[in-house]
């Protein structure tokens, strides 16, 4: 059995050292193993990962974050992970959030990112697994390999970051996948890779963003995050309520919604 966790990175040492220290101090049994993706960074990051007990894969240019989650993940699998907790560097975790989102059950499932650090102090309250939100946040997922069995790999069509996730997102709910998150916080320093990159750096980051807007409505029609958006997750897949201790998965909550487009 292997506790994954994946963690994409470029520069930004700073915060990868914060929240490697909160990945480190998982209390799942057994202790994780943790992979980075280090994706040419130019600061001490090369060093200061190397002096970690962890994986590291370095790559000679920067990946998208879809290949570089896919890359993270199939690396994994082949090492027999059963599932992997994926992170970016720019977060900080309660010590038993890798726990709690096994817990839960589902084939995928995450914590919900909080802009202040207070929401990953103790007491540490378990979350009530009866109530979930459909609306998983892709900074902190548990994902499953009979997911990417059934889903298959993030798309790498959209270059940098953005997009990748709604996109996945809408690919599970085809699937008949209800993706969701738990009332388990984590410390997200919102746009962390962004604001510490060089200006010029930004500016290509943005570009890419609003290229991969383009490429996503394309694709599907809708703007994420608007109105129609939601309403398309839903039409793919209704939302569903989780009953007493039994996850989406136990309770076989893989919606057959070709009835409802036939």
């Amino acid at each position: 059995m292997i506790n994954a966790i994946l963690v994409p990175l470029r520069n930004a040492a700073h915060l990868t050292r914060r929240a490697h220290l909160t990945f480190a101090a998982q209390d799942c049994d057994p202790a994780p193993e943790i992979l980075y993706i280090d994706n040419a960074s130019t600061d001490n990051t090369p060093q200061m990962l190397a002096g970690w007990d962890c994986h590291v894969l370095r790559n000679s240019a920067p990946k998208s974050v879809a290949r570089s989650w896919n890359q993270g993940l199939k690396w994994w699998f082949k090492q027999g992970a059963e599932y992997v907790l994926v992170c970016n560097n720019d977060v900080e975790l309660r010590p038993d959030t890798y726990r709690w989102l096994l817990k839960a059950g589902g084939l995928f499932v995450t914590a919900v990112g909080s802009d202040s650090v207070e929401a990953i102090a103790p007491p540490y309250n378990p979350p009530d697994l009866t109530s979930v939100r459909y609306n998983p946040d892709f900074s902190c997922f548990l994902l499953h390999r009979k997911l990417w069995d059934m889903v298959g790999p993030f798309d790498e069509s959209y270059l940098g970051a953005y997009g990748e996730d709604a996109s996945y997102d809408i690919k599970m709910r085809t699937a008949g996948v209800l993706a969701y998150c738990i009332s388990i916080p984590f410390y997200h320093v919102a746009s962390g890779t962004l604001k510490h990159s060089t200006p010029k750096e930004q500016a290509v980051i943005c570009r890419q963003a609003d290229s991969n807007r383009t490429t996503f409505f394309n694709q599907f029609g809708v703007q994420i995050g608007s109105s129609e958006y939601y309403a398309l997750l839903e039409k793919l897949c209704p939302s569903v309520p989780v009953c007493g201790n039994e996850s989406i998965e136990e309770k076989g909550y893989l919606i057959d919604y070709q009835k409802d487009r036939d």
